[in-house]
């Protein structure tokens, strides 16, 4: 009979142990599960080549998306102005004729967070199960967290899974702008990606220097950055050659109160650079070379349909074997 009863123990110590790793291991995917570091790139694609010549394949990922750049590369002209037509009335969203500074630059940072809505979307319909325009925390909380009280969850030693668990809790808190304490869409997107939007740049600031932090004392130093950067293959291993340079970086130019340590201001700022917008940079490019006048700061349909090249495809494309794209607008 005892050793029944030691064999009952036994099973419900492992399946207790088994519940709870596959709950971690849900909350821990559900989001990724990596360090947020910085947000997306406008292209794969460099700007400029090493002549420091004007890379056009850039401007058409910022602009259209890689995948949709893609296809435009395999229309003739008069097929790339009348898709790139469609585009700009879609683009002009008050529908004054004109694509203004801020509709290009919400257009070219839509692409540039094209993943995280990608990711959003995805488990935005596994998620919000009664299909409403809200994600509540009990809706979250079922796949995250296998639907687990707030009671029960705090219970669970693993510290990695509190760590988890609380950031999950700030971020929602971060994300809910309307405070409502639930997610819409938006928020929730917001939620999963904070590196794509304004607001939550302070979250991903506060999660990377805890990561870094390894003596937890709130701020990350020269050792603890080189030590993220450069996984030591042993204590009298040689350094890589980029590390004196990446450490007299971080005295010159990150480091800016000269303290020999970041703290999260200085985090942040490395990772959101507030003198460089790509997305916003971008955009004063495009503008500059299509707006004919110089004057009105928007662009007309046909001052971007005329420059198709500089926006989608190319003058030089051979669309004598081309394959022409099979999606509507």
């Amino acid at each position: 009979m005892h050793e029944v009863k030691l064999s009952i123990h036994k099973i419900f110590v492992f399946v207790t142990t088994l519940c709870l790793t596959t709950v971690f291991a849900n909350a821990a995917n559900v989001h990724g599960g990596e360090r947020v570091h910085e947000p997306e790139k406008l292209s794969n694609q460099a700007h400029f080549n090493s002549h420091n010549q004007h890379n056009a394949v850039y401007d058409h990922d910022a602009f259209l998306g890689a995948d949709e750049a893609r296809k435009f590369e395999h229309l003739s002209p008069e097929e790339s102005r009348k898709r790139l037509g469609k585009i700009v009335d879609k683009i002009d969203t008050n529908r004054d004729g004109f694509v203004s500074e801020a509709e290009l630059l919400e257009e070219i940072k839509h692409h540039q967070n094209r993943y995280a809505y990608k990711d959003a979307d995805r488990l935005w319909k596994a998620q919000n199960t009664n299909k409403d325009s809200v994600l509540t925390w009990a809706e979250y909380n079922e796949t995250a967290y296998g639907g687990q009280t707030e009671e029960q969850l705090l219970k669970i030693e693993t510290q990695d899974f509190k760590k988890k668990l609380r950031r999950d809790r700030h971020r929602w808190a971060m994300a809910d702008q309307d405070r409502d304490r639930n997610l819409s869409y938006e928020e929730f997107a917001a939620f999963l990606h904070p590196e794509a939007f304004i607001h939550m740049q302070d979250v991903v600031a506060e999660e990377t220097l805890e990561d870094m932090d390894d003596d937890k004392d709130g701020f990350v130093s020269l050792e603890e950055h080189i030590d993220d950067l450069w996984a030591r293959e042993g204590p009298n291993a040689p350094e890589p050659e980029w590390v004196p340079r990446e450490r007299e970086y971080f005295m010159v130019s990150r480091d800016r109160d000269g303290d020999g340590k970041l703290n999260a201001g200085e985090l942040r700022e490395w990772i959101f650079p507030s003198n460089h917008d790509p997305a916003e940079a971008e955009m004063k490019h495009l503008l500059y070379e299509a707006d004919k006048n110089k004057v009105d700061g928007k662009l007309t349909k046909t001052e971007i349909v005329d420059k198709f090249d500089l926006f989608a495809g190319s003058q030089a494309t051979d669309f004598g074997d081309a394959i022409k794209a099979h999606d509507e607008f």
